[in-house]
C-alpha cells in the first residue's frame, strides 16, 4: 500500500492573497467559493474558471476571520476582530444587515440550512443564535 507521503496531492489551482487567509467556503451548488483574511476582503471566485468575480469590502476596520453563505446563495455573512458582523446582499455587492453584541473578536458563523438563526462563536466565551426572520 502506498501513503498519501510518498505521492503529496497537488492543488489544482491556486489563487494568490496578499495577506494571510483565514476562510474559504464554497456556495451551495460549489460553483463559486468566497475567501477572506487579513486585507479584510472578501473575494468571490469561479472555481470552474479560477477567476475572481468580484471583492467585498470597505465594512470591517481589522482582520476577516470567517464567512457564512446562505444556502440560496443570495446573502453571505462575515465576522470578525472588530466584534461585528455583517450580512450582505451578493447581487447588490452591498451590507444589507448589521449584528453586534459580542465583547471580544467573533472567530466562526454558521448559517442554519433552514436560514432561519444564524449561529455566532466568540473570544468572549459566548457563542450566540441571531434570529434571521
Amino acid at each position: 500500500m502506498t501513503s498519501r507521503a510518498e505521492h503529496p496531492l497537488k492543488p489544482v489551482f491556486t489563487l494568490e492573497h496578499k495577506s494571510s487567509v483565514f476562510s474559504v467556503k464554497y456556495n451551495s451548488d460549489g460553483k463559486y467559493c468566497m475567501t477572506a483574511g487579513a486585507d479584510r476582503i472578501v473575494r468571490l471566485f469561479n472555481t470552474q474558471t479560477s477567476s475572481l468575480v468580484h471583492s467585498f469590502s470597505g465594512t470591517h476596520n481589522k482582520d476577516i476571520f470567517d464567512i457564512a453563505i446562505t444556502e440560496d446563495n443570495k446573502n453571505f455573512v462575515t465576522c470578525g476582530g472588530d466584534r461585528n458582523f455583517w450580512m450582505w446582499d451578493v447581487s447588490k455587492a452591498q451590507t444589507c444587515r448589521k449584528f453586534w453584541g459580542h465583547m471580544q473578536k467573533i472567530n466562526c458563523l454558521e448559517i442554519h440550512s433552514n436560514q432561519s438563526v444564524l449561529f455566532s462563536g466568540s473570544d468572549d466565551n459566548f457563542m450566540k443564535v441571531w434570529d434571521l426572520m
